[in-house]
């Protein structure tokens, strides 16, 4: 037996198992919270096994967010050997701009594409408005640019400002979600969720800038 059949074998036999078990638990992390959630859909293409996901899923914003989570350790241990609030800073705008070309790179597409692949998997009758799209991907968006910001944080360990963070976030996540949904339905659900992640990376920019980095100017 070749190597390449001895591939394909495996990977037969895992997509059988899974088939067997019907749902598989899919963990990823939410910042630095670990996430689990039932999955019961993957394929076999060319003799690669697939999972699918909706890009409208928190599970799609904590893959995307984890693409440069190896990064994350770096951020710790340069932290710890060097003082330097100007190197510092300078090594945070370097990973925020990796997290900006990441962002571009799986949002772009996503957001001219997200119609035309919706009319094709389901129908057009399905087809989400406009402003839907533009939430989802702007929520996405904020949340993997910023995320560099939670690392700065916990590597600096500054968990006592992040507690208190991540807790106003969700209170103005709650309730302007509930009072915009009220008032224009899905979208303001979405439009709460994006109001929470601005909120989130305001006010991580500055406990950043002033504790990490010694500044109060988050522009200079």
């Amino acid at each position: 037996m070749t190597k390449e059949e001895t591939t394909m074998s495996n990977i037969s036999k895992v997509n059988e198992f899974l088939d067997k078990a019907k749902t598989f638990m899919f963990l990823t992390t939410d910042g630095d919270q670990p996430k689990g959630r039932p999955f019961g859909f993957q394929m076999v293409v060319d003799d690669k096994l697939y999972f699918g996901c909706g890009t409208f899923k928190n599970v799609f914003k904590q893959l995307s967010a984890n693409l440069v989570g190896p990064l994350a350790p770096f951020i710790g241990r340069n932290l710890d050997k060097n003082k330097d609030p100007v190197s510092q800073e300078k090594s945070f705008r370097m990973y925020t701009y990796v997290r900006y070309i990441v962002a571009v790179v799986l949002l772009v597409p996503t957001i001219v594409l997200v119609d035309l692949f919706v009319e094709i998997w389901l129908g057009k009758e399905f087809v989400m408005e406009s402003i839907i799209a533009v939430l989802v991907c702007s929520d996405l968006y904020i949340s993997l640019v910023h995320s560099s910001l939670v690392d700065f944080i916990n590597g600096s360990g500054l968990f006592r400002y992040e507690k208190w963070i991540s807790l106003a976030g969700a209170v103005v996540n709650l309730g302007t979600s509930i009072f915009l949904a009220l008032k224009i339905g899905l979208p303001g659900v979405l439009a709460g969720t994006v109001i929470a992640q601005i909120l989130y990376w305001v006010s991580r920019s500055m406990v950043v800038y002033n504790k990490c980095f010694h500044s109060r100017s988050l522009f200079a």
